[in-house]
C-alpha cells in the first residue's frame, strides 16, 4: 500500500530540487535522498521525473488558484482584491515561477509542459480579469478591456519576480512592492 506521507515527502523534496537545479538538471536520486527514501521507491509513486514535475506544478497551481478564487470571492473592494493578488503574487507565486521556469529554457523547451504553463497563465489571467470587470461594473474602474489589463498587470508583477529570481538575494520588500505596483496600476484604470 502506498503512503500519502511518502508521496508528500517526494513532492516537497522535488519542489526544492526543481527550484534549485531546474527540471533538466534535477536528479531523481537527489529527490529520493532529500525525501529520505530509496530511489526505487519514487517509481512506485511516479513513472518519471517529468511526471513528478507535473505533479509538483499542478499541486502548486491548484493551491494558487484556490487562493486567487478566495480573493476574487471575498467581500473587499476590487482595488483591495488587486492589492491582495499582488501580495500573493510577490510572496507566494515566486515559488511557482521558479518551478515553472525550471522547465523552460530556450535549448531544452519541452513543448507539452510549455503549453500547460500557458494554460495556467490564462487561468490566472481570467481571475484577474474577473476582479477588473467587477471594478468596471461598480464604476470604480473606467471602461477597459479586462483581459488585456489583466495581462498587463500580470506582466508588471512577473518582471519583478523575474528580477528577484535573477538576484542572489532579494533587495525589496514584497509588501511595499505590491503596494507600489498596485498604486501605479490603479492610477491608470480608476474611473
Amino acid at each position: 500500500m502506498l503512503s500519502e506521507d511518502k508521496r508528500q515527502a517526494i513532492m516537497r523534496s522535488a519542489t526544492e530540487v526543481f527550484c534549485e537545479k531546474g527540471l533538466h538538471q534535477a536528479k531523481v536520486e537527489e529527490i529520493a535522498q532529500r525525501a529520505g527514501i530509496a530511489k526505487g521507491t519514487i517509481y512506485l509513486y511516479f513513472a518519471s521525473k517529468e511526471e513528478i514535475f507535473r505533479s509538483v506544478l499542478h499541486t502548486h497551481v491548484d493551491e494558487l488558484l484556490a487562493a486567487i478564487k478566495a480573493i476574487v470571492g471575498s467581500e473587499i473592494t476590487p482595488e483591495e482584491k488587486l492589492l491582495a493578488f499582488a501580495r500573493l503574487q510577490l510572496r507566494e507565486i515566486s515559488l511557482l515561477v521558479r518551478i515553472a521556469y525550471s522547465a523552460v529554457s530556450p535549448e531544452l523547451i519541452n513543448e507539452p509542459m510549455y503549453k500547460e504553463m500557458l494554460v495556467i497563465q490564462k487561468r490566472i489571467q481570467s481571475q484577474i480579469a474577473a476582479i477588473l470587470t467587477e471594478g468596471v461594473e461598480q464604476g470604480v474602474f473606467r471602461q477597459i478591456d479586462a483581459m488585456h489589463a489583466a495581462f498587463c498587470f500580470q506582466g508588471i508583477l512577473r518582471i519583478h519576480l523575474e528580477s528577484a529570481l535573477l538576484e542572489a538575494t532579494r533587495t525589496w520588500d514584497e509588501e511595499s512592492m505590491a503596494e507600489k505596483i498596485c498604486g501605479l496600476f490603479l492610477d491608470g484604470i480608476r474611473a
